[in-house]
C-alpha cells in the first residue's frame, strides 16, 4: 500500500512540475508576445508621427509657394501698371519735343515676368528723371529696346 501511495504521489508532484513548466513556457511566450506588439505599436506610432511631419512639410512648402506666387503675382500687377504710366508719360514727352518715334519700343511691353522686372527696374530709374532727359534716354535706345541696361546707365547720371 506505501508503494502504490508513493507512486500516486510521485505521479502528482510530475503532474504539478509538468503544469508548472507549461505555465512557465506559456508565460514566457506571452511576455514574448506582449514585446513584440509593444516593438510593433513603437514602430507603428514613428512611422505615423513620420507621416505627419511630412505632411506637415508638404502643407508649409503649399502655402509657402502659393504665398509667393501671389505676392509675384502683385508685383507683376504693380509693375505692369508703373510701366503703363511711364509709357504713356513718355509718349507725351515725345509728342511735346516733337519726337515722333513714341517710345514704346523703348519701354519694353510687361508680358512675362521678366520682362516686368527688367521693366521695373529700368520704370524706378526713369521716374528719376526729369521730362526732357526721359525722352532723351528713351530716344538714344529706340533703335536696341533689348538694352535696358543703357536705360539705367543714362538714368544713373551716364549721359
Amino acid at each position: 500500500g506505501k508503494r502504490a501511495g508513493a507512486e500516486a504521489r510521485a505521479g502528482e508532484e510530475r503532474a504539478e512540475a509538468e503544469a508548472e513548466a507549461a505555465a512557465e513556457k506559456a508565460a514566457e511566450k506571452a511576455e514574448e508576445e506582449r514585446l513584440y506588439a509593444e516593438r510593433r505599436a513603437e514602430a507603428e506610432a514613428r512611422r505615423a508621427a513620420q507621416a505627419a511631419l511630412e505632411e506637415e512639410r508638404r502643407r508649409a512648402e503649399i502655402e509657402r509657394r502659393s504665398a509667393l506666387r501671389r505676392r509675384a503675382e502683385d508685383d507683376l500687377a504693380s509693375l505692369t501698371a508703373r510701366a503703363d504710366d511711364l509709357r504713356t508719360r513718355a509718349d507725351r514727352v515725345a509728342g511735346r519735343i516733337g519726337w515722333a518715334g513714341g517710345t514704346t519700343r523703348a519701354l519694353p511691353a510687361a508680358a512675362s515676368s521678366a520682362a516686368s522686372a527688367s521693366t521695373g527696374a529700368v520704370g524706378s530709374a526713369l521716374v528719376r528723371l526729369g521730362e526732357f532727359d526721359l525722352a532723351v534716354a528713351a530716344s538714344q535706345v529706340r533703335d536696341r529696346p533689348e538694352s535696358s541696361t543703357e536705360l539705367v546707365r543714362i538714368a544713373a547720371g551716364g549721359l
